[in-house]
């Protein structure tokens, strides 16, 4: 192509650049969002919407739509986002609630125009699993001319992050594995590991005392989440450590209320390459040597703890935590009506919800159509809602949780709002009082003022009559509380 045709192709593509970087503005537009898992989420674009739309549309993928606003009405179809989105038909905006990495999806929000053309904005969600904490394997650990040197490695279970060591380095190191020196010193040294991505970070550190001790364990361990009572099974290795585990030559499992107490107690002591039991093995436990993994029957409150496996070789040692900790399971929750006003022809409800048993409990409120998850401040355990006749099939329930185990309470409050005067406010207690009054009451005929009373009367002009008044006892009765009263009462003189 000579000279000349060259340019007019040039000429071209630059005259039609700015059409297709047009073309795309009205297309679309795409926006990328990183987000942690079970966290709630706002899809909304950064402008307003076209004035007097006729139609919204959000989409999961381009044919899989999740809600349609049309004539001043939302649709909600059958999806696995049912019961966890809200549209905002004012803004836009979609509210996703505890997002999971099966989320992720580029969403369009399609919108109809008042003069019959399209616009569709797409937004990238992406959502990742925040990091597990990392475990440092003490590779190799040896004393040459008075100097450690020291082959550490950082390790999580098959996540795709970014490591970074931090210590008395000449840099930042960016990789899984350190391997350094260390001088003849006085002090102990210490190693951070931190893995992270784009959501969520998370550390581990080692030290070691001179000349090269490891003289501190290893900061964050794993925690494991497990139900008070049940037996318990604690994987004290990965993978790494469990193919190599035929070579070790002692293994010593202890346990420690805290990483800063400098006592633990011994659980169990042995040397794989030695048939028969264990020489040390504490009551309640059993552990597997295939795995490397300790069994708990029964598990107590007091068996909380940090559990830490070390694994001695002929010329090296590796060790491995993790914390346990224990929940008691939620029972099924209760509702209470705590406060009624009815005003104008609608009912104002406050709901309380408490469980009897479980700890560390959060509460979560939503309705059984599912189409408006409840959000209450804070998640509290109550509920505040009014209502009129058209919510008269409502149905709401309660979910109690902790970190494992849940349960549920389906409530119709519509029947306790029952007809009653206007403005007329309702205070009922979780527990009900009976109120029992015993009153004491004194007459007495009164004589003539200036009259002297007899020193030693003959007869006492007064008559004491003992009454005994009860309220109306309401259907929930828990309590008796007493209340007693004294009166004096003067009859006029007949």
């Amino acid at each position: 192509m000579d000279s000349r045709g060259w340019n007019r192709c040039l000429a071209l593509e630059l005259l039609l650049l700015p059409l297709s970087l047009l073309a795309i503005s009205i297309q679309g537009y795409l926006v990328h969002m990183t987000v942690v898992s079970s966290s709630n989420v706002t899809l909304n674009i950064s402008e307003s919407l076209p004035e007097n739309y006729k139609q919204l549309t959000w989409f999961y993928t381009f044919d899989q739509k999740i809600v349609e606003w049309d004539s001043g009405k939302s649709k909600y179809f059958e999806s696995k986002f049912k019961g966890r989105v809200r549209l905002d038909p004012q803004s836009g905006a979609l509210y996703i609630s505890k997002v999971q990495k099966e989320d992720n999806s580029t969403y369009i929000m399609r919108v109809l125009k008042k003069n019959g053309n399209e616009q569709e904005w797409k937004i990238k969600l992406q959502v990742l699993d925040p990091v597990p904490k990392p475990v440092i394997e003490i590779e190799k650990r040896e004393v040459v001319d008075d100097n450690c040197y020291l082959k550490l490695s950082c390790l999580i279970p098959g996540e795709s992050v970014n490591y970074t060591w931090y210590g008395e380095l000449p840099k930042e190191i960016q990789n899984s594995v350190l391997e350094t020196t260390l001088k003849p010193h006085k002090h102990s040294r210490c190693y951070t590991c931190q893995v992270s991505n784009s959501v969520s970070s998370e550390n581990g550190t080692v030290c070691f005392s001179p000349p090269c001790t490891v003289g501190g364990r290893m900061m964050n361990c794993p925690k494991i989440l497990r139900q008070l009572g049940s037996k318990v099974l604690l994987p004290l290795t990965h993978e790494r450590i469990n193919k190599s585990m035929n070579k070790s030559i002692h293994i010593v499992v202890t346990m420690a209320k805290s990483l800063e107490n400098s006592v633990e107690n011994k659980i169990v002591s042995l040397d794989p390459s030695e048939a028969g039991p264990p020489r040390y093995l504490g009551d309640r436990y059993k552990f597997y040597l295939e795995n490397l993994t300790l069994g708990i029957r029964e598990s107590r409150k007091e068996d909380e703890g940090w559990y830490l496996m070390t694994l001695e070789k002929n010329v090296s040692v590796q060790r491995f935590c993790l914390q346990l900790k224990l929940y008691e399971q939620v029972s099924t929750p209760e509702i209470k009506v705590l406060n009624k006003t009815q005003e104008n022809g609608t009912c104002t409800l406050i709901l309380g919800c408490t469980a009897e048993k479980g700890d560390h409990v959060a509460y979560s409120w939503s309705e059984k159509a599912g189409t408006h998850p409840l959000h209450p401040a804070n998640s509290s355990h109550l509920l505040s809602l009014t209502l009129g006749p058209q919510h008269a099939d409502n149905i709401y329930i309660c979910t109690v949780s902790n970190a494992i185990s849940n349960n549920s309470q389906a409530f119709s409050p519509w029947p306790r709002c029952r007809t009653d005067h206007s403005g007329k406010t309702d205070h009922y207690q979780t527990t009900m009082e009976k109120k029992s009054l015993t009153i004491y009451a004194q007459v007495q005929k009164p004589g003539p003022l200036q009259k002297k009373l007899d020193p030693f009367p003959a007869q006492d002009p007064c008559t004491t009559i003992y009454v005994a008044a009860t309220e109306p006892v309401p259907e929930s009765v828990q309590e008796t509380n007493s209340i007693t009263v004294y009166a004096s009462v003067t009859l006029p003189e007949s």
